[in-house]
């Protein structure tokens, strides 16, 4: 039987992390990490199988089979890439007070671009991009450029000439303001904008988007957002999200303006009850939220349509906060239960099933 269409293809990297706290917690190693990673992990969770859900890992010689196994038992398809010549591209973490994170490179990195792709992952509906930029750019056009050479080719089919959706994530080094004109421009390429607040603030400058506080000022949020709109309507993007961490994310498109909360939430929120807080705050490590918020997105713009009161990226918002929950339990990937056949049990990641905490989110908000 041949296997169905990719709908998601991450070009983020896979990257082995090693994570070293201050004294006298221990260090933790070998733990699958990376944008592309989590991005995946976060349309995994949602999608409910791997099938459809592709991306590309550089493995070198030093390759763990603990991760090579995890990754296997997620079902997608992935495309390994060995590379015995090098070391698999390796991040250090280092933990300060207050939970500042210092993070470098130990080993060199392997990029994924259009040249990465298989003919099946250049067929994707939707593509989640990390990067500067001009590389958003680069990648957007490259990526349009070989689809349209594939279907000429015969290797793609017809369909496959139509526009995919791009999620652009900027790369948080280059959200300066000397790159606020390059993302100006980038942001016409792509149908989707999503910085976190930090990022955003640091590439826009003195404007004010964020209190001394640490909360959000959501009247200026919202007017940056729609200059941003404003400036991509000559081009292709539909919705600025930005993601807030703790508080969720804030969905702005040309008309609206929403508040998505994450799963969950500080108890700070006096908007939320007793009775209708998630129960007991389960919050590890933040490492990967946001790309696993981002991952869940995808298939959120292409699973659910307009209903509740929601828009297409508003709901796939919530998808995003839903797939970040489970990214926050633990440090690293959440653990995978494989549904049984025999006893007609769903898949569960730690012991919970995706959709019942999806339901559980829709009855908070």
């Amino acid at each position: 039987m041949a296997q169905p269409s990719l709908e998601v293809v991450t070009l983020g990297m896979f990257i082995i992390d090693d994570i070293y706290y201050p004294t006298p917690r221990a260090p933790v190693t070998d733990i699958t990490g990376g944008a592309g990673s989590f991005a995946v992990l976060g349309a995994r969770l949602m999608r409910g199988s791997g099938s459809t859900v592709g991306w590309n890992v550089h493995t070198g010689s030093d390759f763990p089979e603990t991760i090579f196994k995890e990754i296997q038992s997620w079902g997608t398809r992935c495309n390994f890439i060995h590379t015995p010549e090098r070391l698999t591209t390796r991040g250090l973490n280092i933990y300060g007070q207050n939970e500042r994170r210092d993070f470098e490179y130990a080993t060199g990195k392997m990029r994924i671009d259009q040249t990465t792709l298989t003919t099946e992952q250049l067929g994707a509906k939707v593509f989640h991009l990390i990067c500067s930029p001009q590389r958003c750019i680069d990648l957007v056009k490259g990526i349009i450029e070989r689809r349209v050479q594939m279907v000429e080719e015969g290797k793609l089919p017809e369909q496959a000439k139509g526009r995919p959706i791009f999620i652009w994530e900027p790369v948080p080094a280059l959200c300066i303001p000397s790159e606020f004109a390059n993302s100006l421009e980038a942001i016409k390429h792509v149908d989707v904008l999503s910085p976190n607040i930090e990022e955003l603030q640091s590439l826009i400058g003195t404007r004010r988007i964020i209190h001394t506080s640490g909360v959000p000022i959501m009247q200026e949020l919202d007017d940056e957002c729609h200059e941003l709109l404003d400036a991509g309507s000559s081009g292709t993007l539909q919705a600025v999200i930005v993601r807030l961490g703790e508080l969720g994310a804030r969905v702005v498109t040309s008309d609206r303006e929403t508040s998505i909360g994450a799963y969950y939430r500080p108890y700070t929120d006096m908007k939320i009850t007793e009775e209708k807080r998630t129960g007991e705050n389960k919050v590890v490590d933040p490492t990967g939220a946001g790309n696993a918020f981002l991952g869940g997105c995808a298939i959120g713009l292409l699973t659910e349509k307009p209903s509740m009161n929601m828009t297409t990226f508003e709901r796939a918002a919530v998808y995003g906060s839903v797939a970040a929950s489970f990214a926050v339990e633990q440090i690293g990937m959440p653990v995978l239960r494989p549904a049984s056949g025999l006893t007609g049990d769903e898949e569960q990641w730690n012991g919970e099933s995706v959709g019942e905490r999806l339901k559980s989110y829709l009855n908070l908000s």
